[in-house]
């Protein structure tokens, strides 16, 4: 962390996001209705119907959390969407991307572990 903080600076921070924003031609913003689990776990399941029809479309998505999990970001987008009750919960990139490189996978042998005592 301490490393992080030397690292970035605001004013960096800033920069990359108003690249990121100025590059991004589509955001999605998901509500819920009210601000309780059971409407979490729907909403969820909603993104997940969406991320999977995006991607078989070929779109690309990615979460920008910051201005819904920051109160203060939260309710400044409340009041500028004109929200009222309801609760952003996921802001979404949407656009067209170049491929992005898998994630290294270690093979299966190396990560189960037998627990069965041996006789």
């Amino acid at each position: 962390a301490l490393l992080f903080k030397r690292m970035i600076t605001a004013r960096m921070e800033k920069q990359r996001w108003e690249k990121i924003f100025s590059h991004t031609p589509c955001f999605l913003l998901f509500v819920a209705e009210k601000n309780e689990p059971s409407y979490w776990i729907k909403l969820g399941e909603l993104f997940q119907r969406f991320a999977l029809t995006a991607t078989k479309y070929g779109l690309s998505h990615s979460h920008v959390n910051m201005p819904c999990e920051e109160n203060t970001v939260r309710r400044k987008l409340m009041m500028m969407l004109n929200l009222q009750d309801k609760t952003p919960l996921l802001l979404i990139r949407l656009g067209y991307s170049s491929p992005m490189p898998y994630s290294y996978r270690r093979a299966l042998n190396e990560v189960i572990i037998n627990l069965t005592p041996e006789k």
